[in-house]
């Protein structure tokens, strides 16, 4: 049964607004590396046969799949048995709905789907091709308006490749009639099956359906100069294994009335120049494992900043344009882990992101209910630039700028662990909010194509390398995020070809300095539920509004520095349920609010590593908690104290003073 995509990014996009009450959290530990690229078998040649598929090659509406044509390629000695298929010039063109069975090699041809049955779909059975095409797409579906299928046979080695040297005309531009895919499709296009497809993109694009692109199965790898899949209206990913090296973004859509990505299934490996999933519309992800490097990832872009060159990874980028051929932002870049214009849903999976940008970021609402997340990012863990809300999952954050930020931030269940140089939570305005913007430093570095430019390598013009994740170096920090010559410049004071240096911008200070502002009513911390760890540089939870707090438990170790607070709030912080512990520096510090549950302030020395304890005057321990660094301030509001009795805090078993609750 085919997955409806609609569906899926309806009921978890109502699940996202219904939700933004809610909170969630993600952590997978495990590292896992990259498929390595398959080879393909040599392909086969010699009179057709008429063997049917196995009964289990595929599920669903091809669990019976009967052949009607079979072809083998082999140049001028292409075979064909069977109507709906002819051969010339090098290019098989299938004119005809039904099920072709495709074996053999093309040294330089094409297969092309030309049909204009209404009700029929067209269904390619791969089953060892291998097809070179040096002038346009290896694979090109001109027409076919039920929707054409390709279907990897069991156990088989499919690859498709172009020619990187093939050159596009202005008006071939404006019409949207050229090839920039090795697999391009004018309507809508599914992937299945159980064998395997290599694409070298070395031209552009892997798979471009101007239309609805699915993928059901089978294992896909593939190399692409810019972007490894574009479905222009919508990409659903329900299964199969996915290794995508792209110059451009991984995975993207473009339709900007439509433009969704749902993700129900599948293991999907990006590593990624720029976003490894981009959507103009929404992204809705309820299962699957996703693997994802963006922008050369959360290691290069610490190596990058130590050089003093700006630039990210090693690679150089061009100029991103639309399918028209016009320029976009010439300025700047994303190289995110996940992107919405719209809004995010996850309600499952397991997420292992290791971006130079965001790891999540949507420009309308972000809703985790579900899922396990790794993250290492240089900019912030989640963001979202209107409402965040997490009700369930495991999220680790283990290296990021910011952990959380949005207008507002809303945690109802889940675990969360984050480490931030800057704030764990940071709520505040989309005006506010900080974000990286990449420059670029050469700005004609695009093709003679109008699209993407390589990034430039020893082999493929592509980047190269393993999925790796990397934590704090050091302390962590990041220091400056202005580059040292803001417009791009190499050391020598040259433009550097394609390069790209990096600046926050927004709000002012990182972060915003909620308790030194004037309260915004619309920005808000609410927690209601959950387990909350926050280790910050900057200050713990930031508002500046204000935050609330019913229940859950919460621990942050905040900053050293006495710039920063562990709570930072231009409202209130109101806490009438759970625990709520803040260790950090003096300086800034902040309590809880009045109308709060029975709290402790103190301010006294605890040395990095030192076991700090409550106990009541019976000599219980009502709290006990480990700081992982130097701290000078501590408050607890906890339902296990009561105000208006004394209590006692003890740094490493030696009382630090008796305390009186408010």
């Amino acid at each position: 049964m085919t997955i409806s995509r609609r569906r899926i990014c309806a009921a978890a996009l109502a699940l996202l607004f219904a939700a933004l009450g809610l909170c969630g959290c993600a952590a997978n530990r495990t590292q896992s590396d990259p498929s390595d690229v398959l080879t393909t078998t040599a392909p086969l040649s010699g009179d057709v046969t008429t063997t049917q598929p196995q009964a289990d090659e595929d599920t669903g509406e091809n669990e019976n799949l009967e052949i009607d044509t079979y072809v083998i390629l082999n140049d001028d000695a292409t075979a064909i048995k069977g109507s709906g298929a002819a051969y010339a010039d090098s290019v098989l063109t299938v004119s005809a709905p039904g099920v072709y069975s495709i074996k053999g090699k093309l040294t330089d041809g094409q297969i092309r789907v030309d049909t204009d049955d209404e009700n029929a779909k067209v269904k390619l059975y791969f089953d060892g091709v291998e097809i070179y095409c040096s002038t346009s797409a290896p694979v090109y579906i001109e027409n076919s308006p039920k929707e054409t299928q390709i279907i990897l046979a069991k156990g088989s080695e499919n690859k498709l490749s172009d020619n990187a040297d093939r050159t596009m005309t202005e008006a071939q531009a404006e019409d949207n009639d050229f090839a920039t895919a090795v697999i391009y499709s004018k309507d809508d296009l599914q992937i299945e099956g159980t064998g395997t497809l290599t694409i070298e993109a070395n031209f552009n694009k892997g798979i471009f359906s101007r239309d609805d692109l699915q993928l059901r199965g089978g294992t896909l790898n593939i190399t692409a100069a810019d972007d490894g899949i574009r479905g222009k209206d919508s990409v659903e990913i329900s299964g199969g294994t996915l290794n995508i090296t792209s110059g451009g973004d991984g995975i993207r859509t473009s339709n900007e009335e439509k433009g969704d990505v749902s993700i129900s299934g599948g293991d999907i490996t990006v590593i990624s120049t720029l976003d490894s999933i981009q959507a103009v519309g929404n992204v809705a992800i309820a299962g699957g494992t996703l693997r994802l490097q963006s922008g050369g990832g959360y290691q290069a872009s610490l190596a990058s900043q130590g050089n003093g060159t700006g630039t990210f990874g090693g690679f150089g980028f061009g100029e991103r344009r639309p399918e028209g051929g016009t320029t976009e932002d010439t300025n700047t870049v994303s190289a995110k882990g996940i992107k919405a214009d719209g809004s995010i849903a996850v309600s499952g999976g397991t997420f292992r992101l290791n971006c130079l940008d965001d790891a999540l970021h949507a420009d309308e609402n972000v809703a985790v209910s579900g899922g396990m997340f790794r993250i290492n990012t240089n900019d912030d863990g989640i963001h979202a630039g209107k409402a965040l809300a997490i009700a369930g999952g495991e999220i680790l954050i283990e290296a990021s700028y910011e952990g959380l930020e949005g207008n507002t931030i809303d945690v109802s269940g889940g675990t969360l662990d984050i480490t931030a140089q800057d704030d764990g939570f940071n709520a505040a305005s989309p005006d506010d909010q900080n974000d990286m913007t990449f420059f670029r430093g050469a700005p004609d570095a695009q093709n003679g194509n109008g699209e993407t430019a390589q990034p430039q390598t020893p082999d493929s013009g592509v980047p190269t390398g393993e999925l790796s994740f990397g934590g704090p170096q050091g302390d962590g920090r990041q220091g400056d995020r202005t580059p040292p010559t803001g417009d791009g410049q190499t050391s020598d004071g040259e433009n550097a070809q394609g390069s790209f240096g990096f600046r926050r911008q927004g709000g002012g200070n990182p972060g915003g300095r909620g308790g030194m502002d004037q309260a915004d009513e619309s920005c808000l911390i609410t927690i209601s539920a959950g387990t909350v760890k926050v280790n910050a540089a900057g200050d713990g939870l930031d508002s500046n509004g204000s935050i609330q707090m019913s229940g859950g438990t919460v621990l942050v170790l905040g900053p050293t520095n006495s710039g920063n607070g562990a709570l930072d709030y231009a409202g209130t912080c109101v806490v009438s349920g759970g625990s709520l512990c803040a260790i950090g520096s003096a300086g800034m510090a902040q309590g809880v609010s009045n109308g709060s549950i029975a709290s402790l302030t103190v301010q006294t020395q605890i040395p990095a590593g030192a076991t700090v304890t409550v106990i009541d005057s019976a000599g219980n321990t009502l709290y006990q908690i480990k700081s992982e660094k130097a701290a000078s301030h501590f408050v607890l509001a906890d339902a296990a104290l009561v105000s208006g009795r004394s209590y006692t805090l003890a740094v490493n078993g030696a009382q630090a003073g008796s305390y009186t609750a408010q």
